[in-house]
């Protein structure tokens, strides 16, 4: 359910899901394949996290924040 894709590095890669915003922390992240029609993401690299933003008053702040 990946809505939109907010920021992406080798340690941390950010998006708007539709369960609200995920952030995925790791090493040698790579985003091998992104397709937002569909709604999947295919990440590569060692994932040590994926924490999403339960706060419904932090959402849409986050999602304003990821796409400036």
């Amino acid at each position: 359910g990946v809505i939109a894709l907010g920021s992406a590095d080798e340690q941390e890669i950010v998006m708007e899901t539709e369960r609200g915003p995920l952030l995925i922390k790791g090493e040698a992240l790579n985003i091998q394949q992104l397709n937002l029609d569909k709604g999947s993401i295919v990440v590569e690299g060692l994932i040590k996290s994926l924490t999403y933003d339960d706060e419904p008053k932090q959402k849409k702040g986050l999602l304003n924040r990821l796409l400036k």
